[in-house]
């Protein structure tokens, strides 16, 4: 027996007839189809089917916020600095991640040294050689000095804290309206091919099919704008859009294995083990290239009788990592994530709906529409990597006889 889904709309109760997913009631108020489309497997979406469903919310757009803390490193100029100088530049807005007392290493001379008061502009007052170490010459080139700890003075008051502020992250609600028209013809002819009355459903499974396709990839490609006349509507950014702090440009160059492993392990350094994005969604040649690492020569004797090039997960000193194929990822993107970071919000009760209207001359109208959005706090512990080259002789290991 067909399930049967009903909506109530403004005035008596009494007005709101049933329809099932087969047949339609011309007298029926908006039914909503989200069971039905949950339930389409002609077309699969792994990234929607992996983050949860949340609550419908009532405001024009969704925001969150995210904590924000100082990074462990800061970078010099490229000055150069003598054993003895005791003030030292920083890059251009490094000295903002740095309180008086910090205690910092030279990762090339392995010198610590702390910071006697708070910076003034990017110049840093400092001590060197402290704890024992060594003073030596800064080279003129950027470095990177790590923030080891803070270490206070007995009996001074309190240095002031760099402040580390929260990042209201927003996004906007988008909207979907796939309109259906079916002659009254066609909805009532009976045929080997049409079951009278049902034509109208028939249409609007395939809407269906074609709506959640299109939000899959809205979910993972979309990027966020503002509606700014009557022709720009509001759009929505989705999971490559909020995946910025950890993320390598290869600008067409090949995606070795050392781009993967240094990728995760920035993104290991930011929110330590256990919470690295450990998802991996990409296209089906970038799953190609992640086997192709494990398997370089891709040999086999003459007794073998199969062989498999597949990886499915990758294991590295920063996590597990399982790859989910999708060919709704862009063809040079990778990107890790959390699906417990994410998740998906219809808004004001505009779950996807079916809504008869008023016949059009001898036609059947109506529409399926849904409004929503993606919520996509953890950026810190996403990352991608893009602009990869997607030529396969580009990949040796890729290339067959």
């Amino acid at each position: 027996m067909a399930n049967t889904f009903t909506r109530t709309v403004a005035g008596s109760s009494g007005n709101a007839y049933s329809s099932t997913v087969t047949t339609i009631n011309g007298t029926a108020r908006p039914r909503l189809v989200f069971p039905l489309m949950e339930k389409l497997d002609y077309i699969k979406t792994p990234f929607t089917d992996l983050i949860k469903k949340g609550e419908s919310f009532s405001t024009p757009k969704m925001e969150w916020s995210s904590e924000v803390f100082r990074p462990l490193t800061v970078t010099t100029d490229t000055a150069g600095y003598a054993a003895g100088d005791t003030t030292i530049t920083l890059a251009s807005g490094e000295a903002a991640k740095v309180m008086k007392y910090d205690i910092f290493k030279n990762g090339v001379t392995s010198e610590y040294f702390m910071v006697t008061d708070n910076p003034s502009g990017e110049d840093l007052t400092v001590v060197r050689a402290v704890g024992g170490t060594t003073g030596a010459a800064i080279p003129a080139a950027a470095t990177t000095l790590t923030r080891i700890g803070q270490a206070v003075l007995e009996h001074i008051d309190s240095p002031q804290s760099v402040l580390s502020r929260g990042e209201i992250t927003y996004n906007n609600v988008q909207m979907w309206d796939h309109g259906i028209t079916i002659s009254y013809l066609q909805n009532n002819t009976n045929n080997s091919y049409l079951i009278q009355g049902k034509e109208y459903n028939s249409e609007l499974k395939r809407q269906l099919i074609e709506i959640k396709r299109g939000y899959e990839r809205t979910l993972i490609r979309g990027k966020r704008g503002d509606a700014s006349s009557t022709t720009l509507p509001y759009m929505m950014g989705g999971l490559l859009y909020f995946t910025t702090v950890n993320a390598t440009a290869k600008s067409g160059a090949y995606m070795a294995e050392s781009d993967f492993l240094t990728i995760t392990q920035q993104a290991w350094e930011n929110v330590g083990p256990g919470m690295i994005g450990e998802k991996v969604m990409a296209g089906i040649f970038a799953k190609q290239v992640f086997s192709s690492w494990v398997d370089n020569n891709r040999r086999a004797d003459y007794s073998t009788k199969r062989v498999s090039t597949v990886v499915d997960t990758y294991e590295t000193d920063t996590g597990i990592y399982e790859f989910i194929p999708s060919y709704d990822m862009p063809a040079d993107e990778i990107v890790g994530f959390n699906p417990r970071d994410l998740s998906r919000h219809m808004y004001a009760g505009m779950d996807w709906t079916d809504e008869p209207q008023a016949r059009s001359g001898m036609q059947e109208v109506g529409h399926v529409y849904g409004a929503g959005t993606l919520r996509a706090p953890g950026d810190r512990a996403r990352w991608k990597i893009t602009g990869f080259s997607t030529t396969r002789a580009d990949y040796p290991s890729l290339i067959t006889a």
